[in-house]
């Protein structure tokens, strides 16, 4: 599996990117929990928050629930739709890419 390293400026800024992915996810996955258990007020405050991180990624919403999905996925059954690159590597080179455009 490929995996980013970090070392450089360059890898510090892959690092913090992948910080972000992985908070993002959690995100994510406390607002379905909390919307299963019917947590309004949760579930809006968590909202809020993984809104704004969404959008300083540059990420669609479709995008941050595929992302979400992969992730469950991976760390469930190990299994990655990326070839030989975990989604959590490969969403944070996409992330950059995106950056990197804006």
């Amino acid at each position: 599996m490929r995996r980013l390293v970090s070392g450089s400026d360059a890898g510090d800024f892959e690092a913090e990117l992948m910080d972000k992915v992985e908070r993002l996810y959690s995100l994510v996955n406390r607002i379905r929990f909390f919307r299963d258990l019917k947590m309004d007020n949760e579930v809006s405050s968590l909202s809020l928050e993984m809104e704004k991180l969404r959008t300083s990624l540059l990420l669609s919403e479709d995008e941050v629930e595929k992302l979400a999905d992969e992730l469950d996925e991976y760390y469930i059954s190990g299994a990655s739709t990326h070839g030989d690159t975990d989604p959590l590597t490969y969403w944070t080179l996409y992330i950059k890419d995106k950056l990197s455009k804006k």
